[in-house]
């Protein structure tokens, strides 16, 4: 005996394939569209570490270089001691450098700059020096990307000042009349001996990068840059630039 056929309720039917595969399609679509839009959020995230850690380091570097270059030539009347030979002192490479360093980047400016201690004045490594005692800091970028300062203390080795800072060039303002105002920048291989006492402005121009890669591809971009004309790869850079007033 044929029992009674049993039929599919409604609600219980399965999906066809042509279902599936759109809904598939679907899928596939709106997991593009996330993932697109992860990576732009982290390519974006990136940028603006680099931009930052960029923007931290250049502006640091400008304050520790200005902060010391005003005080080229500083001798407190009350002492005996004096600043002796020149207060400024640049050079285009190691070997003419006023005090011996090593590993020094090539084709980037350095400078020395001389001046007596007192209460709460310090060298380039923040190493508080006492009134009658005459101290050279000495800046250099080495071939790592590190400003580094170097003194002619006793045992005084390269201290580590800032990273990414590819590429130093400092502009001499020379005070040829006496008047108080600089008559023309020149750079340290122009200043000739006789005007390195004539010397009352400094422009620095530093040319700093990201350090890691933050650029989503290859890529020549340097903000603000005029001096400097950057690189092409994926570092992101960015030009620095102050002039100083030599007081003293």
């Amino acid at each position: 005996m044929i029992g009674p056929s049993k039929t599919l309720r409604p609600g219980l039917r399965g999906f066809t394939l042509i279902e599936l595969m759109i809904a598939l399609v679907l899928g596939l679509l709106v997991m593009g569209m996330v993932i697109t839009v992860y990576l732009s959020n982290m390519q974006a995230s990136r940028f603006q570490n680099g931009l930052l850690r960029v923007q931290e380091n250049g502006r640091f570097a400008i304050d520790v270089l200005t902060r010391t270059m005003r005080m080229a030539g500083y001798d407190d009347p009350a002492s005996a001691a004096s600043v002796t030979g020149h207060a400024i002192e640049g050079a285009a490479t190691a070997g003419a450098a006023a005090l011996t360093q090593t590993g020094i980047k090539t084709n980037t400016d350095i400078i020395a700059v001389t001046y007596e201690g007192g209460t709460d004045i310090r060298d380039c490594q923040g190493n508080n020096f006492v009134q009658g005692i005459i101290r050279t800091s000495q800046y250099a970028i080495r071939d790592d990307g590190n400003l580094v300062c170097l003194t002619d203390a006793a045992g005084s080795t390269a201290m580590e000042l800032a990273e990414g800072i590819e590429d130093m060039q400092i502009l001499y303002g020379i005070d040829s009349n006496d008047n108080g105002v600089a008559n023309r920048y020149v750079d340290v291989a122009n200043i000739g001996v006789g005007n390195l006492d004539n010397i009352i402005s400094l422009e620095i121009t530093l040319l700093v990068n990201s350090v890691s890669n933050v650029l989503a591809s290859t890529d020549n971009v340097c903000l603000g840059c005029v001096v400097f004309a950057g690189s092409t790869d994926q570092l992101l850079r960015a030009e620095f630039q102050t002039i100083v007033d030599i007081r003293n």
